[in-house]
């Protein structure tokens, strides 16, 4: 007999193996493989198997193995019942199989029975997958307009196969600049990453394979740019120094110049108050529509050094602050982040905590770049619309804050419920005047609308406990007992304008 192939001697050898070393007994007394039956055709490259065993394999745990072809599978069985282990396998797993015409298979299990003797099963099916369906690829991103040396992350989740096969993926970058040095981390990975290193255009390109055809290739373009950061003095913070690296730092306080950058960026640290308030770069940032940035802030350079700028500013939350001044039609609206204070105890356990910082403001300095004249969000409805004949502004302020709570209403803290994460409070606040439309009146009126998002992950997204959360960790009844927003009145200061 001449074998054409190395799979056929492969499993001619497995088959002559088996039988050289019968089992020491009667297999069938407590070994069984139930399907498939020997020389049983397939015409999927899914196929189930499942085995009997003649004793409790849960109450009696005994040495279970099984291969498929020769490679290891017995992990990936699961027990129906105590008696019985099924397990779906398909070529990520080592089955063969081919849209050129029918492939002979071999499975081989051996379980040690209670009598300490090994049992062991063999049984050989072919699979013909000819009538195979090539798989489709399939690439969504979110970052198709980036900075420089910013994370960029594809997805290929929405690939399918019209036959349920498993996928294996390939991810490559079929264009990028010349001097480009970059690469995928994990191209066979669904959702990889990679790190665009200089400014221009990127093409990632992914293949998905069934383990018998490819797909036909699918691409996804993503432009890169540099951040283009304005500062009118120098900034001494590792926040600071994370950001410049994303491009390119200039200093200058003209108004000339912020219609040209991102965002402008002032350090606290060594300047006054009346320096931030007098400050020409956050004048021209604001006046500019661009993002500001102020670092470092204190508590004093907020209420006097901020509120001219913003309006204002919350007590004792934060030290940096990110906004920008834009228009929704003919309202004036001031968008504010406070951003998290970064515990100097949190750096010696947590150093990657200044780039998840940084990650978290070139996102949201990414909505300018995307769409410079950025359309703002209508504020959330009132009960009551607000009547459009009043002149008014609005403010959307956010506060992205972390909190340590020991335990839920319903655990104790003896049972290491300490929960770590972030929570998100948006606050919307909409001054207005009820004069007719004219520019001066005798009512004024603050329409103040708070929501609360927060999650258990220390990531900052904005989701609350999935119901698998709820069910597994009890996360329902901490999030009742944690979040609880509260807002008062601020008392009026005599030393500020109003």
């Amino acid at each position: 007999m001449r074998f054409r192939t190395h799979q056929t001697v492969m499993i001619a050898l497995l088959s002559l193996l088996l039988l050289a070393f019968p089992a020491s007994g009667f297999a069938e007394q407590f070994l069984k493989i139930l399907q498939p039956a020997e020389s049983q055709p397939f015409t999927s490259s899914n196929v189930t198997i499942s085995i009997q065993f003649g004793f409790d394999i849960q109450s009696d745990p005994k040495l279970f193995q099984a291969w498929l072809n020769g490679k290891p599978v017995g992990a990936l069985f699961t027990y129906t019942d105590t008696r019985v282990a099924t397990a779906t396998l398909s070529p990520k797993d080592g089955l063969e199989a081919s849209d050129k015409g029918r492939r002979m298979n071999v499975f081989a299990a051996e379980v040690e029975g209670p009598d300490g003797f090994k049992y062991r099963e063999m049984v050989r099916f072919t699979v013909d997958c000819s009538g195979n369906h090539a798989p489709v690829a399939s690439v969504t991103t979110a970052d198709t307009l980036v900075f420089s040396h910013e994370l960029v992350q594809l997805d290929g989740t929405g690939s399918s196969d019209a036959d349920g096969d498993a996928l294996a993926y390939k991810w490559s970058l079929v264009s990028s600049p010349k001097q480009s040095k970059a690469a995928f981390i994990n191209p066979a990975a669904i959702n990889p990453t990679f790190i665009p290193d200089v400014p221009g255009t990127y093409v990632a390109q992914l293949v998905v394979n069934d383990y018998k055809t490819d797909s036909q290739p699918k691409t996804v373009t993503i432009e890169v740019v540099p951040l283009k950061i304005l500062i009118e003095r120098p900034v001494n913070d590792t926040i600071y120094d994370i950001l410049s690296k994303h491009g390119i730092v200039t200093q200058s306080d003209a108004l000339s110049d912020i219609q040209s950058h991102h965002v402008a960026i002032l350090d606290g640290n060594g300047i006054g108050a009346d320096d931030i308030k007098n400050s020409k770069l956050l004048k021209s940032a604001l006046t500019g529509g661009r993002w500001g940035i102020v670092l470092n802030v204190s508590e004093e350079q907020k209420k006097v050094g901020l509120i001219p700028h913003l309006g204002i500013v919350s007590h004792g939350k934060s030290k940096a602050m990110l906004f920008r001044r834009l228009y929704s039609g003919n309202t004036p609206v001031i968008r504010i982040l406070e951003l998290p204070t970064i515990d100097p105890e949190e750096i010696k356990t947590d150093p990657d905590i200044y780039l998840r910082y940084a990650g978290m403001l070139l996102k949201k300095l990414r909505e300018s770049l995307m769409n410079p004249e950025e359309v703002l969000p209508a504020a959330p409805s009132p009960d009551s619309p607000i009547p459009p004949n009043l002149i008014n502004v609005r403010w959307d302020y956010r506060s992205v804050l972390p909190f340590t709570f020991d335990h839920s209403g319903r655990q104790s803290v003896t049972k290491g419920r300490t929960q770590f994460g972030k929570y998100i409070v948006n606050y919307t606040f909409t001054l207005f005047l009820d004069n007719g439309g004219k520019p001066t009146g005798n009512k004024q009126y603050l329409l103040a609308q708070v929501d609360t998002q927060s999650n258990p992950n220390d990531t900052g997204s904005d989701w609350m406990a999935s119901d698998g959360d709820m069910s597994k960790h009890n996360e329902y009844a901490w999030f009742q007992d944690y979040i609880k927003v509260s807002i008062f009145p601020a008392e009026a200061d005599p030393q500020t304008p109003q």
